[in-house]
């Protein structure tokens, strides 16, 4: 998939990579992370949050391994 733009304070862009699954974040401060393992159920619920910072710290943050 593309990159994404998103409403959101903290994250800029988002990525999602099925066969990987892997979530790529930029966030706005030029900061870069890649989740590992993330299902795309939680990418498709992440691009629907009303709010994207909350959703990603409570369901992506500590609970998807980073590289």
């Amino acid at each position: 998939m593309a990159a994404i733009l998103v409403d959101s304070g903290a994250i800029a862009q988002v990525e999602y990579f099925k066969k990987k699954q892997e979530f790529d974040v930029l966030f706005r401060d030029g900061t870069f992370a890649s989740y590992k393992g993330v299902p795309e159920k939680i990418y498709l619920e992440f691009l629907k949050a009303p709010s994207k910072g909350k959703y990603f710290n409570y369901n992506i943050r500590d609970i998807y391994k980073v590289s």
